[in-house]
């Protein structure tokens, strides 16, 4: 995995955080339900976000965690003692060696982290080696060719092609239509792999179009000085781009799309 593009710092903690959020309120959670006492591990825990929802769905799940990163290890479990799960077990470590047995969990989650792998086989085959037998896996990614807007713009189109470009040297900018046959080859079985379309334009009262254009915004611009410098770009243009996604929260004509995927499968039994 390369160097995580979005940092580690306390501003991109809690960004984790409201994004966890942002997408538990879009319905990136629904029909997934945890049962008391189900275990439960995120690999990619990051801050804590995604872990501190599925807490709040289910109380009494037990919860892990795993993340390359110790600074995100630690506010990933203040977090969660925050919220009332102090002993959830969340650890610094590999996704590719997983220090846990055979048939630990009944859940592994795992949402935008396969799209920081350029090959993601070895972390879903030991994610597969950590459920139980029959136990599920959840993986959320998005495609980074989907991120439409209205009205359009050069600048705009110069910012999306640089998070492809950047995806597609350092990760998967597709990642989430290839879930299905990763998930496959790893040796899953009953896979699925649904796209959730979410297009949100300009009406009156309704302020979800600004607020998913915020949302992609608040991402992607911390990012503009390390894609210029990594790929070789205009980094007041990247700004430029960044600025026009803002403005089509407030434009009369505004609109924007963005395709996501959330795949479901199981050991098998």
């Amino acid at each position: 995995m390369s160097d995580y593009l979005y940092g580690y710092g306390p501003a991109e903690q809690e960004r984790l955080l409201r994004q966890a959020r942002y997408w538990k309120r879009a319905g990136l959670f629904d029909g997934v339900e945890f049962r008391p006492g189900e275990a439960v591990l995120e690999i990619g825990c990051g801050a804590g976000g995604v872990l501190g929802v599925i807490h709040e769905l289910q109380p009494a799940a037990t919860l892990s965690g795993i993340d390359v990163e110790p600074r995100q290890v630690e506010h990933a479990s203040a977090h969660l003692r925050e919220l009332g799960a102090p002993d959830a077990d969340v650890v610094a470590g590999d996704a590719t060696e997983l220090p846990w047995v055979d048939g630990t969990f009944d859940t592994v989650w795992m949402s935008w982290f396969l799209e920081h792998l350029v090959d993601p086989r070895r972390v879903l085959e030991e994610a597969r080696r950590v459920l139980k037998r029959g136990g599920r896996i959840v993986v959320c990614e998005t495609d980074y060719s989907t991120f439409k807007v209205h009205p359009e713009s050069p600048n705009y189109d110069y910012l999306e092609q640089a998070q492809y470009d950047y995806f597609e040297r350092h990760g998967c900018a597709t990642a989430g239509r290839l879930l299905g046959p990763w998930l496959t080859a790893a040796g899953f079985v009953e896979v699925q792999n649904v796209l959730a379309g979410f297009h949100h334009y300009q009406v009156p009262g309704d302020d979800r179009l600004s607020q998913h254009a915020n949302y992609v915004a608040e991402f992607i611009e911390p990012t503009v000085e390390r894609l210029a410098t990594s790929l070789d770009l205009d980094a007041d243009r990247l700004q430029l781009g960044v600025e026009h996604l803002r403005s089509v929260g407030a434009d009369p004509r505004g609109a924007m799309t963005q395709i996501v995927y959330r795949a479901l499968a199981r050991r098998a039994g």
